[in-house]
């Protein structure tokens, strides 16, 4: 790859996090004006039309076989409700300084997940980096209380978020199998669209039209930033940049998406920044970068 195509790639992976970074104060924005299941199925319903309407003019209506379908069923049930839904409700608990750090440790989990499920070697540093990234994330739930009395108050919302963390741990480990018979865009497309088919009727049920009619232009805004940027976009310049960088380089942007949603949040949602929060968050970059340090472990 030529100097002048590793720059224009790096820039696709440094727009994309900076993306999702501004994707939780945006979120937590719109939360204070629609519910969230209202938020779940209007972001991921415009992102997954984005998806599909690129794929179409670039390479054709992205096709699975059939005896993917239930694959692909359950890896969609894992993503928008276990991962998104369930971040989403927990954000009503927390704030999106810590949703964006505790997000953060999802690669602990996946690595953790991929050691269970699909027998993925781990040498001893990156145990090292399990450790301490679980302690970072411990510190944040309990707020250094390690007594754990936080557990049972104010950290519901982060242990919601946690358990969000451990589904898109699921979600990676599960889905790396279609992964290696399906190009990325394609399973985004079919992991955000067979959600919508379950989530869209309940939504209506619920009478989500009308609470999408007395939405103001502001919250119309936050949810298209969250459903094409965020969504369609960033997913698009990531999987752009993991097909084209080496996996040690694209794994050094991860560390910046907590550092921005703590800096917009802070600015511009007034929240605070614990102490237990950059202290514990300080523990899970630690583990995340010694867990990414070797970032192809051998499968038995």
């Amino acid at each position: 790859m030529k100097s002048g195509e590793v720059w224009s790639v790096s820039g696709a992976a440094l727009l994309a996090v900076l993306i999702w970074g501004g994707s939780f104060p945006v979120a937590k924005y719109a939360l204070g004006m629609i519910g969230p299941l209202t938020l779940l199925v209007v972001r991921d319903t415009l992102g997954a039309a984005v998806i599909w309407a690129g794929s179409a003019a670039t390479e054709g209506l992205p096709r699975i076989r059939g005896r993917d379908l239930v694959p692909f069923a359950m890896l969609s049930l894992i993503l928008t409700v276990l991962h998104q839904g369930v971040q989403i409700v927990g954000m009503l608990f927390t704030t999106a300084t810590d949703t964006s750090w505790l997000i953060a440790s999802s690669p602990i989990f996946v690595a953790l997940l991929a050691r269970v499920l699909v027998a993925e070697r781990l040498i001893g540093m990156q145990w090292a980096g399990l450790g301490l990234g679980l302690f970072g994330v411990l510190i944040i739930l309990t707020g250094a209380d390690l007594g754990g009395s936080r557990l049972t108050g104010a950290g519901l919302g982060d242990l919601l978020i946690v358990a969000s963390a451990v589904a898109w741990g699921g979600y990676s480990a599960m889905g790396k199998r279609l992964l290696s018979r399906y190009p990325p865009r394609t399973v985004s497309a079919y992991g955000l669209g067979l959600g919508m088919l379950l989530l869209v009727p309940i939504w209506l049920w619920q009478g989500g039209l009308r609470e999408l009619s007395g939405l103001e232009s502001k919250g119309w805004l936050a949810l298209f930033y969250l459903a094409v940027p965020a969504t369609a976009v960033a997913h698009w310049l990531w999987s752009l940049a993991i097909q084209r960088l080496p996996a040690g380089v694209v794994g050094v942007y991860m560390f910046l998406p907590p550092l921005v949603a703590t800096l917009i949040s802070r600015a511009w949602l007034a929240e605070p920044l614990p102490w237990s929060t950059a202290f514990g968050g300080l523990f899970i970059l630690a583990g995340v970068g010694l867990v990414m340090w070797r970032n192809a472990p051998k499968p038995r």
